[in-house]
């Protein structure tokens, strides 16, 4: 036969039969020959291999030995090709007698197909798109040195800045002297890389001795360094891909300050990315990673800041890298004084994400209130009061503040009747840098204005648009252009605009194709501060971007009658390819396109557990290979019109795609796979692979295959020896990848619960005897009962290949059962009310430990992590709070937050639960690189009177808070409490002696879900009944989703004013429903929609059938939950009657 596809592989099964098991195989082929046993060669492992061939003759080709075939084994063998057409033959021979395997472990030590490199010559060679090119080299008995590797790209010019050699040598030169050196032995000098590659030449003199020779001493690059000066410039130039550094020594005096790094690019030409700026506390770490850095201007100007909050006393380095070409700056490190007294005035920047804080200490016998002054100068930024320490979260009541080059830019705000002590404003960067200005003033006057929530859509300037008129516009980089219409609806006397489909169409005027150019969004209403919509479209190959609205969408409330023809289902013509077991079909897919397999299940094949893997084929050349190529989904039965299905991959960052289904849920009959090319790719060539893992394990023999996070696979072992008693030993052999395994009599572990152990493939570190630490793990089942033992198999973090022994051997009384071993997981300590900020990879798991001191027990605890990527992704992070022990394998808790509208991801655990100790926090991401800050604090249970308390509930948890009455107070006094909701649903109520538990009627319920334009809700709550000597709690429960309170209590004379008995105000606000009448209504994020029905006597004969269909514009089969309540809707809402997934878009 011939291949002609250079380096791929041709896959053959050779089939033994009964008759010729216990033989000897000799395998002839020319090419190139790997030999696979159980599993494919190169099955997706290009580097691995059981067998490869021995070298042998031009004419004989290349040949394997396989000694003691068997039938009930299966054998394969591969042939590869290199460049161009070749012809090659295979010859399969049996023979008896002596006979040696060619065992060899790693395709690399295989010189075949490689070439041999010659020490100190220069090697030309070429290698197609992500293809493998080996080279061997032979090091002799004698030889001694470094060994150096340089690969040269000679399509470009690497080092053109070091192509004058002379001029390269002019400077940077240094001695170093050793010392009355020794004779007859060897000395050493060692070079460690720093920051960048570095060429340099060694000369070695040996000279006489010498009374004024000095021994090298230790020199800390750190500390020659140029030092920065605060409040002064400095001028640099850092040379292109490299790096300059500065150190800063901050004192324990300036520390109580902000500390503002401003670089400024003085080049001619704008360049967005032509330098970043980084910044390190302590020392500059190798790889030079850190959260606080800034690598985009459009101003020229890079700033980085550390508030007053995180600055503290010590040693601080600033490093300026140019990206394109030596770039020409000046640095200047300033502090930004946080103290203010009356009449003061700071000035200084604040950039996305960052905080910076400023407070006054305000003296006891002053005027009452505090009246600030903001004037912005650029940009756009959020502020905040606090009293007592600085707002380390962005949580309402807040004001977001523009600056707009058509009004004044000045904006006043007022805390009144401040308390003593420190007062505290926080600025946060917006969507660009704001410079700002900000005075402070002790302010005695009567009108003063409290400090209320503004997001500031009002504050926007907005471009009007009208129907079927064009407009042009220019958009700058990174920069918004907002624009609004009006659509007259059916009450209006024009046009009835909202009786028709509304469509938003812009067009790239730009000369070049960019399918990223622009981003268009739709909002109803306003715009909220985090932008985020689900009509938007960030992606066009047409040039032409386009958002819509049907008219179903556009009018609320309005009823449309339509005569209409009964429609029958066409599901179209259906093609499937036929996929068998164990043999490879490849495959093309255009963009955006399906290609449909299907697969027989037969009763004995359900008995395994199916793997489906799809590898990608495609040459890319030197484009990056996208994660989300290829989508890869598994069909029961048949495949839905709408494809969605719980079993799909459609996430690789190794070009391996992998869906799969265990023998516990595989079951006989027709399975549907389908291969989607993604939207943005060009045609994807790939292979696709069906096989079965077996279940069963017989004694004394093993299994090989691969599981990938999210999978489970079950094997099992049947002991039927009665005769005497037998232990099981199980030998996992761990090749490639993490996973964690359980062991169970009788049934399968359906979930990893303890006992299991987590294994994890490590780099074996060879001895000098050749030989490495192994990846194998021995467990025993001690006494094993009869029947069926299983092992469960659960995928870890990344796709783990292993081997799975298993032994029945006679029982021994030193056998150890198996132990439950959770792998040793690394802990980030982190302390209460102080910042962590950082990088987590896509799909990393990151683990924090937090210590509650049995001071801190009488608190709430929340944990906040903020997204701080700026690009809104409501599913970017999940945040996990574990409050018994250690971190489970399976990461499960009933503490979690992992889905946020708006960047924060917020867990709450109350006073009543919380004990001293420790707790631990884990954070994940999802498909993308996200930077975040974390933050743990502590919200106060007990309060004062007169206290203003802030703080954050989430979706159905309690937080509580308490204070104490005295029998006097009791007496003379009744208690009320002011509630403010500044976002999200709460419901309160008060309760003497002990918190609540249960959220029991008389309540009180505050909501902001629909009411999109409110900022906040206000109630008050009366406590008539005191008891002196006694807690009074109050106690908030969280709707839908987390929700941001701020509240106080005051004591109320009784001579003054009659205590209204608080009665229960929570308003059952339903809309009616009526039944064959079908409504239509918008729906916000984790919230509720209650709906009311009237079902009379004579509708009790029938069967009531409620249907919700789901008209947004993204699918998600769990986009919403139906539930039917008779009577009325319990607290808790459980019921039986509920649908909360669907396939269809219909809920039922």
């Amino acid at each position: 036969q011939q291949t002609c596809e250079p380096y791929a592989w041709k896959d053959y099964e050779i089939a033994v039969t009964a008759e010729e098991s216990q033989n000897n195989l000799f395998v002839q082929g020319q090419v190139g020959l790997k030999f696979g046993e159980d599993e494919l060669p190169n099955e997706l492992f290009p580097h691995y291999s059981l067998i490869s061939s021995n070298e042998s003759s031009a004419e004989d080709g290349y040949s394997v030995n396989l000694c003691d075939i068997s039938d009930k084994v299966k054998y394969y063998v591969g042939i590869q090709g290199t460049i161009g057409c070749v012809k090659y033959t295979l010859a399969l021979n049996p023979f008896s007698g002596s006979c040696a395997d060619s065992f060899v472990d790693n395709v690399y030590s295989d010189k075949r197909l490689m070439k041999e490199l010659v020490l100190d010559a220069v090697t030309y060679e070429e290698t197609a798109a992500y293809t493998w090119k080996d080279f061997f080299l032979t090091i002799t008995e004698g030889m001694e040195g470094n060994l150096l590797f340089e690969v040269e790209d000679l399509l470009t010019d690497m080092n053109p800045q070091y192509a004058n050699s002379d001029e390269y040598l002019a400077g940077n030169k240094s001695q170093a002297f050793l010392c009355n050196a020794k004779g007859d032995t060897k000395h050493y000098i060692g070079l460690l890389g720093v920051s960048s590659c570095a060429n340099y030449d060694l000369y070695v003199d040996i000279l006489d001795g010498s009374d004024d020779c000095e021994d090298i001493t230790h020199t800390d690059y750190e500390a020659s360094l140029e030092e920065l000066n605060l409040d002064h410039f400095q001028s640099g130039v850092s040379n292109k891909d490299s790096w300059t550094d500065y150190k800063l020594q901050i004192s324990a005096s300036a520390a109580e300050n902000n500390l503002v790094i401003e670089v400024e690019d003085l080049q001619d030409e704008l360049v967005t990315e032509a330098l970043s700026v980084h910044l390190y506390q302590g020392s500059i770490p190798g790889d030079r990673i850190t959260a606080l850095y800034d690598d985009w201007s459009n101003t020229q100007r890079y700033v980085v800041s550390m508030n007053l909050w995180d600055l503290t006393e010590g040693t601080y380095f600033v490093s300026v890298y140019a990206k394109y070409d030596d770039t020409r700056y000046r640095v200047l490190a300033r502090l930004v004084e946080a103290a203010m007294l009356s009449g003061d005035s700071r000035r200084s920047t604040v950039c996305p994400g960052d905080y910076i804080y400023h407070y006054i200490d305000k003296p006891s016998d002053s005027s009452p209130n505090l009246r600030y002054t903001l004037e912005l100068l650029s940009g756009d930024a959020f502020w905040r009061l606090k009293y007592g320490k600085p707002p380390l979260t962005l949580q309402p009541p807040y004001q977001k503040v523009f600056y707009d080059e058509d009004s004044s830019n000045m904006y006043t705000a007022y805390t009144c009747d401040a308390k003593t002590g420190e007062n505290y404003i926080g600025l946060r960067g917006g969507t660009r840098c704001a410079q700002y200005s900000l005075k402070v003033d002790i302010d005695d006057s009567e009108d003063c204005i409290p400090f209320e929530h503004d997001p500031g859509d009002e504050a926007r300037n907005f471009l009007p648009l009208e129907l079927e008129k064009p407009y042009t516009y220019i958009a700058s980089q990174d920069n918004y252009v907002d624009f609004y219409l009006y659509i007259n609806g059916t009450d209006s006397g024009s046009a009835e605009d909202a009786l028709n489909n509304l469509q938003i169409e812009v067009e790239d005027l730009g000369t070049d194709l960019n399918p990223e150019a622009l981003c268009v969004y739709m909002y109803v209403g306003s715009i909220p501060a985090d932008r985020y919509t689900p009509f938007s479209d960030c992606w066009s190959n047409s040039k032409r971007w386009v958002v819509a609205r049907n008219a179903y969408e556009l009018t609320e409330g309005d009823l449309y009658i339509s005569e209409c023809t009964d429609f029958e289902h066409d599901p179209g013509e259906e093609e499937y390819q036929a996929l068998r077991f164990d043999e490879f079909y490849t495959g093309l897919g255009s963009p955006s396109s399906w290609t449909d397999f299907y697969l027989y299940v037969s009763e004995e094949d359900a008995e395994s557990n199916l793997v489906i893997e799809v590898e990608d084929l495609s040459q890319h050349g030197s484009e990056a290979v996208s994660p989300m190529a290829l989508e890869v989904c598994l069909y029961e039965d048949f495949v839905p019109a709408d494809r969605k299905t719980p079993f799909c991959d459609s996430w690789s960052n190794s070009r391996r795609w992998v869906v799969s289904r265990s023998s516990y849920d595989l079951v006989p009959g027709a399975i549907y796979v389908s291969v989607r090319t993604d939207s943005h790719a060009v045609d994807m060539k790939y292979r696709i692979l069906a096989r079965l893992v077996p279940s069963e394990i017989e004694d004394g023999t093993y299994v090989r295959s691969t599981i990938c996070p999210g999978d489970t696979y079950f094997h099992h072992v049947n002991h039927s020896r009665s005769e005497e008693p037998l232990d099981i030993k199980y030998t996992i052999e761990l090749l490639k990848g993490d996973m964690y395994f359980r062991i169970n009599e009788g049934t399968p572990p359906l979930s990893l619960s303890a006992p299991y152990q987590h294994a994890i493939y490590e780099e074996p570190i060879l001895t000098e005897d050749g030989q490495g630490d192994s990846n194998t793990a021995e467990v025993f089942q001690c006494n094993a009962k009869l029947g069926d033992n299983f092992v469960g198999l659960f995928g870890g973090q990344k796709c783990a290949l292993y081997r799975l022994a298993v032994d029945i051997v006679p029982a021994t009384d030193s056998c150890k059962d198996f132990e439950h071993d959770a792998g040793e997981l690394e802990y980030i300590p982190i302390r209460m009310a102080e910042y962590f900020t950082s990088i987590i990879e896509p799909f990393e798991y990151v683990d924090f430990s937090l210590i509650i001191p049995p001071a801190q027990e009488n608190s709430n605890l929340v944990v906040e992590v903020e997204d701080l990527s700026g690009v809104l992704n409501p599913t970017s992070l999940s945040l996990y709070l574990y409050t018994e022990g250690d971190i489970p394998g399976d990461r499960s808790t009933a503490y979690s937050d992992n889905w946020s509208n708006s960047g924060r991801f917020v867990v709450v655990y109350n006073m009543w639960d919380l004990r001293a100790g420790v707790y631990f926090i884990s954070l994940s991401a999802g498909h993308a690189e996200i930077k975040y800050r974390l933050v743990a604090r502590s919200v106060p249970a007990e309060f004062e009177t007169g206290d203003v308390i802030r703080g954050t509930v989430c979706d159905r948890d309690f937080i509580y808070h308490y204070t104490e009455i005295s029998d006097e107070e009791a007496e003379n006094y009744y208690l009320q409490y002011y509630v403010t909701l500044h976002s999200g649903e709460v419901y309160y109520v008060t309760r003497e002696d002990e918190p609540p538990l249960t959220l029991i009627p008389p309540y009180v319920h505050l909501n902001l879900h629909n009411d999109h334009n409110a900022t906040q809700a206000q109630s008050t709550l009366n406590v008539c009944l005191l008891e002196g000597g006694k807690r009074q709690y109050l106690a908030l429960h969280g709707g839908a989703f987390c929700s941001d309170y701020t509240f106080t209590a005051a004591l109320i004379p009784r001579n003054e004013s009659s205590c209204n008995v608080h009665e229960h105000t929570h308003e059952e606000d339903y809309q009616k429903l009526e039944l064959g009448v079908a409504a239509s209504f918008d729906l916000a994020a984790n919230s509720y929609m209650d709906l009311e029905l009237e079902i009379t006597e004579d509708d009790l004969d029938n069967n009531l059938y409620v249907e919700v269909e789901d008209l947004g514009v993204t699918f998600n089969p769990s986009a919403l939950e139906v539930s039917l309540f008779e009577g009325s809707i319990s607290q808790d809402r459980k019921t039986e009657f509920i649908d909360n997934w669907s396939n269809s878009r219909a809920y039922v």
